[in-house]
């Protein structure tokens, strides 16, 4: 309703500014070197009206001619990331599904077209670890930790891969990072108190538990105090 009066009243003033115009007696003379130019008040003034909208008329044509690369690839870079954000989906539902072979194509196209999303990443290590292939997703999740987004996702990765590849002492160290960077993540802890007790096993006696440890409490200089606290709040010694 506002704007319906507003637009109201801009019609009434202009149609008044135009009646004043018209009302105007005169002459506008223009004189230029042996040229000279003569008309009236109103002439004048519509003359003037009409060569202001042709000016913004020609500088918005001419402005959207120089901005149309830009318009190009910016609709460029557009489609392809929307065709790598849909092999992202196809590969996460390959990988549901159990299907190997489509979510290592998918995860190949999403590197292509959207390397640097996150979730291509995850999909290309999601896709190694579904075919078997365990140097390509701990390269993936590697790269995953390499990135501040990705990782604490990036860790844990490489932790359940150092756990199938039987390596404890990895295991360990890559929980000890996580926990340095989110000491309230669950899984953290619980990762490292788990690969510490696989560690030490439980076949040591006590003796042997302390020869072999050396931190503030098990006096390990490479484990950290916290996953050593979560395993003594595990297991009785």
């Amino acid at each position: 309703m506002i704007r319906i009066i507003l637009f109201l009243l801009l019609i009434a003033l202009g149609a008044a500014a135009a009646a004043w115009v018209a009302e105007q007696t005169g002459d506008f003379v223009l004189t230029w070197g042996t040229l000279r130019l003569k008309t009236t008040f109103p002439v004048f003034v519509l003359i003037s009206g009409i060569a202001i909208a042709a000016a913004i008329m020609l500088w918005a044509i001419l402005r959207g001619l120089w901005r149309t690369p830009e318009r190009i690839q910016r609709g460029r870079r557009e489609r392809r990331h929307a065709r790598g954000r849909h092999a992202i989906t196809q590969g996460l539902l390959a990988i549901g599904h159990g299907d190997s072979v489509g979510a290592r194509g998918h995860a190949e196209v999403a590197r292509k077209l959207a390397a640097h999303d996150p979730l291509a990443l995850l999909l290309h290590a999601q896709s190694a670890q579904l075919a078997g292939d365990r140097d390509g997703a701990q390269r993936a999740f590697r790269a995953m930790a390499e990135r501040e987004d990705t990782r604490l996702l990036g860790l844990r990765g490489l932790f359940i891969e150092a756990q199938r590849a039987d390596d404890p002492v990895a295991a360990v160290m890559v929980a000890e990072e996580a926990l340095k960077l989110s000491p309230s993540s669950s899984w953290a802890s619980a990762a490292a108190a788990r690969a510490l007790w696989a560690l030490c096993s439980p076949s040591l006696s006590m003796s042997n538990f302390w020869k072999a440890t050396r931190c503030t409490r098990c006096r390990t200089p490479s484990w950290s105090t916290t996953a050593c606290n979560a395993v003594f709040a595990r297991r009785a010694f």
